[in-house]
């Protein structure tokens, strides 16, 4: 890649990414190894610098796109409960949900709270405690009969007793492959219901019996 770089009197020709760095370090006379990007820096520049960071224990000094690849992938950070979201079995609308779920980012009015001057944070499903995560999806009781009722109408056995035993029990079900992935693929569809349900009673106080869902999950 062949690009010129003009400012004012300062030009100078880069044939790579490599060239591209090179000099903008020696426009700013640093070391580009050592250098830390300040607050106000580019969002592209700070996203270089997490590259950089990255690569410092590259094993080896000559890179090839192949090598840094598998390299990149034997590194990765991928959580142990990456496999029950993705799956053909499941809509995507299902999957997507069930990973900000684990992610933790869903937004529940807690969270919400934390960055805005929200007052009532309370459970809209059962108003008995603030709107947390846990608690929206483990210890509300309208949450309670969805899981009770859906997992049995499928015969599915999942600890409910919090997220992390929900997702030890999801990784470590002793059952065949097929099976293993449609318990996953059920209970995603139970985690975007229980939150569709929470959104229409936050945004259209209208209240959703158990029954009428498990009637719109097998429709």
């Amino acid at each position: 890649m062949t690009q010129i770089l003009r400012k004012h009197d300062f030009s100078f020709q880069v044939t790579s990414l490599h060239g591209l760095m090179d000099s903008i370090v020696a426009f700013r006379r640093q070391d580009w190894w050592k250098y830390t990007p300040k607050s106000d820096t580019s969002w592209y520049c700070k996203k270089l610098q997490r590259v950089k960071e990255r690569f410092k224990t590259y094993p080896t000094e000559e890179y090839k796109v192949k090598e840094g690849y598998i390299w990149l992938l034997q590194d990765s950070n991928t959580p142990h409960w990456g496999k029950l979201i993705w799956s053909r079995l499941s809509i995507p609308r299902h999957s997507f949900t069930a990973w900000i779920f684990m992610h933790q980012k869903l937004p529940v009015l807690h969270r919400i709270g934390r960055f805005t001057h929200l007052q009532f944070t309370d459970c809209k499903m059962c108003q008995q405690s603030t709107e947390t995560q846990e608690h929206q999806f483990f210890e509300c009781k309208y949450a309670k009969d969805n899981w009770s009722l859906l997992l049995t109408e499928w015969d599915v056995k999942v600890q409910l007793n919090g997220m992390e035993a929900y997702i030890r029990s999801l990784t470590k079900l002793q059952t065949p492959r097929k099976l293993r992935r449609l318990i996953h693929a059920v209970a995603k569809v139970v985690i975007y219901h229980i939150w569709l349900t929470r959104n229409i009673i936050l945004l259209k106080n209208k209240v959703y019996p158990v029954q009428e869902i498990l009637k719109e999950i097998k429709g």
